[in-house]
């Protein structure tokens, strides 16, 4: 966990809205070297299901990954599902 963020921030900026279907962090196990998947641990965003989580301009979603992830995580990689729409 040392060499790695420990929160990240998505934000919207722009005159736009953000539809998130899914959210999951994969990572790499330091003690057993397997790839594995975390989702974000809100109903919206655990699956691809087309539930949306929604983001208009100048609203953001920070992730604390300290409590989500082991302090054997690394290699992290953010992988996102959804959109966004033009206003």
């Amino acid at each position: 966990m040392n060499d790695r963020p420990l929160k990240v921030k998505i934000e919207e900026r722009d005159p736009e809205i953000t539809y998130l279907d899914s959210l999951s962090f994969i990572y790499q196990d330091t003690q057993t070297q397997e790839l594995k998947e975390v989702f974000y641990p809100l109903a919206e965003l655990q699956k691809i299901d087309q539930q949306y989580f929604l983001l208009h301009q100048r609203e953001s979603l920070e992730i604390d990954l300290n409590k989500i992830l082991p302090d054997t995580a690394s290699n992290i990689k953010l992988k996102i599902n959804g959109y966004y729409e033009l206003i």
